[in-house]
């Protein structure tokens, strides 16, 4: 996974969108076609130190050209790029999408969202990528909008691929998924791994064959072994709230996993929320996964009020019926991790995943508006000890709450990495002077070696000065924020 970068200085990033330009048009497919401006130009260079930035439609569909070799673009289907925000990409029946065809690099959506996507296609594959390479990644994106794939040959439908043999990780789907084989709210078709996943899209079956690749789940349709050389696929810490209609293989995670080669498949630590309505049609049908075949299945839950058995066939283990009031119990969750990958509000809602990223991001944008709350409190001779102790029992408080993935990225490049504290974040992003232009060294944190200045933890000593904080915290442009905080208090100049 591509390590985030932080700059010692703020950054404001742009994407290009050109003005005017050629426009050129080509199909997939036999979809109707898609219009293309030429002149699109992207930032970045494709590394995973300097990914594509992707802020519009334009910029999309020019990355999409390149990993596709299309539309006169020299082909890179290794590159990696980045979303600099959300956008709604505007695409309809008439005007669709054309996915990325065999993507092997990394894409990180940055808890961004693209919404707007739509494709129709009576041939076999539909998703945002049609098929993820083992070296490829899909990370921290969602997507919306509707995938459809009528083709009943052994075709796929996914929110983000219709056939994963990569790596898809805290990504969710809001897109609704058609299919008339392998159909899931993330992938159609799984051969490696799925993790902190979530689908809030309907899944729709239209198939009436009870073929073991025919199978719709919220996560996945089919899962299993590619080959003898290839890893057990599997999915873990993902959750399924959209409803799924059932054509006759349908499980609320997987529709149906299958071990071969001696190795297991495995679901584990998700659950299921959503509803499977089959209309009778059904003959596989389970909570957690439809049909099954020598799987694993380790801590899974699901709503009891909706089906009749947790895996086709009847009671599974590692497969528990909640009521939903017990979903809103963390105790009742064994061997999940809800330091790090999930988050539940006691008594007030089921679990949700962690995003460390947009952890991260609001953590920063909390820093900057508590220091930023000194600036009006009081005048000149204001004693501003008890709310600069406030402020730091507030913003540690926070830290502590944080995963370790939150605190990796706010303390990038840090030897501290996840054991990283306040202070350390404190030391490496406020940058102290006085109204004299003077100074502040740290030690310790956040503690002011100038005159017995303190920011945090003690009192201002009477001979202080006006002080500015500085806060600077960049993360490839995920996290830019500033920070201008004055600090008054009477002092001569000696």
């Amino acid at each position: 996974m591509k390590k985030l970068h932080i700059k010692n200085i703020c950054l404001s990033v742009a994407c290009l969108m050109a003005a005017g330009g050629v426009i050129s048009t080509f199909t997939y497919n036999n979809s109707k076609s898609i219009r293309v401006d030429a002149s699109v130009s992207l930032t970045g260079s494709g590394t995973a130190d300097d990914p594509y930035k992707i802020g519009d439609r334009g910029t999309l569909e020019k990355f999409r050209d390149i990993v596709n070799g299309s539309n006169g673009e020299t082909q890179n289907d290794s590159a990696y790029a980045i979303l600099t925000n959300s956008f709604d990409a505007g695409y309809t029946e008439s005007n669709q999408w054309i996915p990325f065809n065999r993507y092997k690099g990394v894409f990180d959506g940055q808890d961004y969202k693209i919404s707007g996507l739509c494709m129709n296609t009576n041939n076999t594959n539909a998703a945002f990528v049609l098929v993820l390479d083992s070296s490829g990644e899909i990370n921290n994106l969602t997507v919306g909008g509707s995938f459809k794939a009528t083709d009943s040959n052994n075709s796929s439908a996914g929110g983000l691929a219709s056939i994963n043999f990569g790596r898809i990780t805290r990504c969710t789907n809001e897109a609704t998924i058609t299919g008339a084989c392998s159909v899931g709210g993330i992938a159609g078709k799984n051969w490696n791994y799925i993790g902190s996943c979530a689908n809030k899209g309907q899944v729709i079956s239209t198939s009436s064959s009870s073929d073991q690749y025919n199978a719709c789940g919220g996560i996945v349709g089919y899962m299993s072994v590619y080959g003898n050389d290839y890893p057990a696929s599997r999915v873990e810490n993902s959750y399924n709230l959209g409803s799924i209609t059932v054509g006759r293989v349908a499980g609320g995670i997987v529709g149906y996993p299958r071990s071969n080669y001696s190795k297991n498949v495995a679901v584990k630590n998700s659950f299921n929320m959503g509803a499977l309505d089959s209309g009778g049609s059904a003959n596989y049908k389970g909570a957690i996964a439809g049909n099954n075949y020598n799987s694993n299945y380790s801590d899974n839950y699901y709503l009891d009020t909706s089906y009749t058995a947790a895996v086709k066939g009847g009671t599974k283990s590692g497969c528990t019926s909640l009521t939903i009031d017990q979903f809103k119990v963390q105790s009742n969750f064994s061997n999940w991790d809800f330091a790090n990958i999930w988050r539940l509000t006691e008594n007030d809602d089921y679990p949700v995943l962690r995003h460390p990223l947009t952890e991260a991001k609001e953590f920063a944008s909390s820093f900057i508006n508590q220091t930023g709350t000194i600036c009006s409190s009081g005048g000149e001779s204001a004693d501003h000890s008890e709310a600069l102790s406030n402020i730091w029992s507030t913003l540690n408080t926070a830290w502590n709450g944080l995963s370790s993935g939150a605190k990796t990225i706010l303390n990038d490049g840090g030897s501290e990495g996840a054991d990283a504290t306040i202070a350390d974040f404190y030391e490496r992003y406020c940058h102290i002077v006085d109204r004299y232009g003077d100074d502040f060294a740290f030690s310790g944190g956040p503690v002011v070696q100038n005159a017995g200045n303190r920011i945090f933890n003690n009192s201002i000593a009477e001979n202080d000065g006006s002080i500015i904080v500085i806060v600077t915290i960049s993360v490839s442009s995920a996290i830019a924020l500033v920070g201008l905080c004055f600090l008054k208090r009477k002092r001569s100049r000696s």
